[in-house]
């Protein structure tokens, strides 16, 4: 097996633990009611996770999950259009404001899709238009034996070339060409692991690791806890583990892993599968290990696992509190403990800190400190949530710093309403945000909004939706005066769901398959591009002068694409004074008109 391809200690360690991290609470670890309170706490752990996942997974509206999954598996066209408005404030003249503005108003971008699910064919177009005057329009057409573009402005025909050919035509592009030989249509990264397989590891990692920890080390006591809604009692689980303690299980649970092949075959399968889907990315035939390589990559592991029970001290030992509810919510964590590398002396520090309260099925507040680093150079990110029920539906207040203990650099503050139009019926998702960073005197301050409004219905097969992001930034300038700089963009959505899609077909409209041009074939098509552009150019600079840059009287004056001579002035002739009265400008719309331009 060359040395390229195999799997480092450092490589196998991290591995472990990341896929540990990742896949606790993907399944059903204990499905009774635990006896013991090892069992009772894994339990509390599973079930919170799994509810802290379905927080995060809902800052994404349901409309859009359910909208990308329907998207995934049916037929469908869908039209977006992106279109804005831009505002520099006072330091940009009112007029040249008013004609930016009003250029940007007649200019849109629109993207185009048809998916046929069936044939599993897609065909996209991108068009567009700058103050009236129709852009270039792009084609794109992809299925499992080719991929066709076009540009009819340019040239009518489309240029296709078989997938199965991608390799031979880059390596005409470029000899030293080492990547695929075949185009990828599908995107390599679905089904990395199957939900099996990753239950599979999840359970057999999570067997050992508490299966090191003896009853003994874990204290169990009901506690008084001071909660938003008065004092309550609860279950507390204490770990107060000595440095001794704390690597015997560690050891104990690395041991495990070495000596479980079963587990470890599978999580090498795994990795072979992950890295040979990726590598097929980037080489043509992606080497994939046999049998006896295989058997080096587990040892591998085991040597890195091996070296992990020898390398990891806990200095400080262990320390983790757990407070758990009726419900058995955890409503406060405190976790404490330091790594430490045996051969080097240097210290990793891990300090959590998180409370969570639960009132009713709806209101809820989540927070929390992690501090986590090098000893002496730990950053310390803080996280505040608060889910509130509002007459028409929720609101959500978001906090995130970043920092270091004592003092943070970067601070995110939102303010999110989810709501139903009870006159329309139609969904609103509606974000503000501020983004401050303090430690930074010269650094702009920048907030937000992103606004939706949502009409969809699955059933009936349609989605449609207006979306609106807004930008106001305001970057400090000489004696305190701030530079402003505002920028909205909106987007039009269309979704419709269909039985058939008419996609163009290839034969029918003479397409060119670029694998069978000669030298000869290629200069004629060129030379036609490069002629139509040149036209393309020419006339879009004649209308766009004509709509936005000319006076209208002098629009159409044979001789005006020329440039004007400046008349000479004649002899010892005085320029007028100008005074500021003189100048008749209409002042711009403030900044606050600007925003509400996309209210929905």
């Amino acid at each position: 097996m060359s040395g390229n391809r195999r799997i480092t200690v450092a490589a196998a360690a991290a591995a472990v633990l990341t896929v540990a991290l990742l896949l606790v609470g993907c399944g059903d670890i204990l499905d009774d009611t635990p006896d013991n309170p090892v069992e009772h706490l894994i339990e509390v752990e599973r079930s919170n996770m799994e509810e802290a996942s379905q927080r995060w997974e809902n800052i994404i509206p349901d409309e859009w999950k359910e909208l990308n999954e329907k998207m995934q598996e049916s037929s469908f066209i869908s039209s977006v259009n992106v279109s804005g408005d831009l505002d520099m404030g006072d330091d940009m003249p009112a007029m040249e404001q008013q004609l930016i503005s009003g250029m940007l108003e007649e200019s849109s971008i629109n993207f185009t899709t048809k998916s046929d699910h069936k044939e599993n064919k897609e065909f996209n177009e991108i068009s567009g238009e700058i103050i009236g005057v129709d852009l270039p329009t792009i084609e794109l057409l992809l299925c499992d034996d080719f991929m066709g573009l076009k540009s009819e402005q340019f040239y009518e025909q489309y240029l296709y070339l078989p997938v199965d050919e991608y390799g031979e035509f880059m390596r005409e592009i470029d000899p030293n060409y080492v990547g695929p030989d075949e185009m990828m249509t599908e995107n390599p990264f679905e089904d990395l692991i199957s939900e099996e397989k990753a239950e599979e590891i999840t359970e057999r990692l999570m067997e050992h690791l508490y299966g090191n920890i003896e009853e003994e080390y874990l204290e169990v006591s009901e506690v008084d806890y001071d909660s938003p809604e008065g004092e309550v009692e609860v279950l507390q689980f204490k770990v107060d583990l000595t440095s001794e303690e704390a690597e015997g299980i560690l050891e104990g649970f690395l041991k495990d892993l070495e000596e479980d092949e079963e587990l470890l075959e599978t999580f090498t399968e795994v990795m072979i599968d992950m890295a040979v889907d990726m590598a097929s990315m980037f080489e043509a035939t992606p080497e994939v290990p046999d049998a006896e390589d295989k058997e080096e990559m587990i040892e591998d592991i085991k040597e890195g696992l091996q070296e992990g029970r020898e390398a990891v001290e806990f200095p400080e030992g262990f320390e983790m509190r757990v407070l758990v509810d009726d419900d058995d919510r955890i409503v406060e964590r405190e976790l404490d403990f330091t790594l430490g590398a045996a051969d080097t002396g240097e210290e990793f520090r891990v300090v959590l800190n998180s409370n969570s309260w639960k009132y009713g099925e709806e209101e809820e507040e989540v927070s929390g400190e992690l501090e986590v680093g090098p000893t002496g150079e730990t950053i310390v990110v803080g996280y505040q949530w608060d889910i509130s029920p509002e007459e028409e539906g929720t609101r959500e207040n978001f906090h995130f710093s970043l920092g270091e203990p004592g003092a943070d650099f970067f601070i995110f503050d939102g303010d999110k309403v989810n709501y139903t139009d009870s006159d329309t019926e139609k969904e609103h998702h509606d974000l503000t945000f501020d983004i401050e960073i303090p430690e930074e005197p010269q650094a702009p301050a920048i907030s937000g909004s992103l606004k939706s409004e949502i009409d969809q219905d699955l059933d009936e097969g349609y989605h449609e939706s207006k979306n609106v992001f807004f930008l106001d930034t305001e970057i400090p300038g000489p004696m305190g005066v701030a530079d402003q700089f505002a920028i909205a963009f909106i987007f039009d959505v269309d979704v419709e769901f269909v039985d058939e899609v008419d996609l163009p077909d290839l034969e029918e409209k003479d397409a060119v398959n670029v694998m069978e041009l000669d030298e000869e074939g290629w200069e004629e098509i060129i030379n036609e591009i490069e002629k139509n552009a040149r036209e393309f150019v020419d006339e879009f600079s004649q209308e766009f002068l004509g709509e936005g840059m000319m006076p209208p009287e002098m629009e159409g004056e044979p001789g005006m694409e020329e440039e004007m001579p400046l008349p000479e002035p004649e002899p010892d002739s005085e320029l007028p004074d100008i005074e500021d009265d003189d100048l008749d400008l209409e002042e711009f719309e403030d900044m606050e008109e600007f925003e509400n331009m996309g209210e929905l």
